[in-house]
C-alpha cells in the first residue's frame, strides 16, 4: 500500500499546512462519522487525480467548501494525499476497490459529472 500523507482539514490552513504539489492522488472524507454506502460504512467521500497543478485544482473541486464550510451536509472534511510516480494508478486502484466494496463510487462522485478518478 502506498504511503499517503497525514489528514489536513479541507480548508485554507489544511492545504499550507501540507506539502501538496504538482501530481498527486487524492482522497477526501468526513472528520467525523461514517455514511451508510449499503454494503458498509464509510467516511469517504471522494477520490480524485491531478496530474499537475494539485494545490490549486482540489481547491476549485471544492471552492463550496471553501466558501461555506460543511456546505455540502457532511461536516468538516479532511484530505490526505500521495505524490509518488503511481500516483494515477494508486487512485484508480483504491477507486475500484471502493466501488466494489461499498457498491458503487463515494458519495461526492454520485451527483455530478466529476471525473477527475
Amino acid at each position: 500500500m502506498k504511503k499517503y500523507s497525514s489528514w489536513y482539514p479541507l480548508n485554507e490552513e489544511g492545504l499550507e499546512a501540507s506539502s501538496l504539489e504538482g501530481e498527486a492522488a487524492v482522497q477526501v472524507r468526513r472528520q467525523r462519522g461514517l455514511l451508510d454506502y449499503g454494503h458498509g460504512k464509510s467516511a469517504m467521500v471522494w477520490y480524485g487525480y491531478f496530474q499537475k497543478n494539485s494545490r490549486r485544482r482540489l481547491q476549485e473541486v471544492f471552492q463550496d467548501e471553501w466558501d461555506q464550510p460543511g456546505i455540502r451536509g457532511q461536516g468538516p472534511l479532511v484530505f490526505r494525499y500521495y505524490s509518488g510516480e503511481d500516483a494515477e494508478e494508486s487512485m484508480v486502484r483504491r477507486a475500484r476497490q471502493f466501488a466494489k466494496r461499498f457498491g458503487g463510487p463515494p458519495l461526492f462522485h454520485r451527483s455530478t459529472t466529476n471525473t477527475e478518478i
